[in-house]
């Protein structure tokens, strides 16, 4: 799927929290994303491999690998993919650690839909414009 088409942009959504996860999906999908959802990190990892996302939305702290971890393994894979941390556990440093690393935001839990549903419009946008421009 090329996001510059004008595809449906899909977003990989990675949480083990079974619920936290469900609900972002179908906020999503309401709001007219395609959305892979996976409780285990290193199965979204995997699907990387064969999918081309509009953007990732992953939670820091999972088992098996965290989501630094996870933004780090996927930018080896695709370095213009905009991954968006989410926590509930985080604080300023922690934020200022992703951004450095490459994530695109840091978002506190619980968050507000809107600034979900604005932060990927915005980070989608900029993954369109980067590939437009290659």
């Amino acid at each position: 799927m090329s996001e510059a088409s004008g595809a449906t942009p899909e977003i990989l959504v990675v949480d083990d929290d079974l619920y936290l996860l469900a609900a972002l999906k179908q906020t999503l999908v309401l709001n007219g994303y395609a959305t892979q959802a996976f409780g285990n990190p290193v199965e979204a990892l995997a699907s990387l491999e064969d999918h081309c996302y509009a953007a990732v939305l992953a939670d820091i702290r999972m088992p098996q690998m965290n989501g630094m971890e996870l933004l780090g393994r996927s930018m080896e894979q695709d370095p213009d993919l905009p991954v968006i941390l989410i926590t509930g556990h985080g604080d300023i440093s922690m934020a200022v650690e992703a951004v450095k690393k490459g994530a695109y935001n840091f978002l506190q839990k619980p968050a507000d839909e809107d600034i979900i549903l604005a932060t990927l419009a915005r980070a989608i946008e900029r993954r369109r414009l980067v590939l437009e421009n290659r």
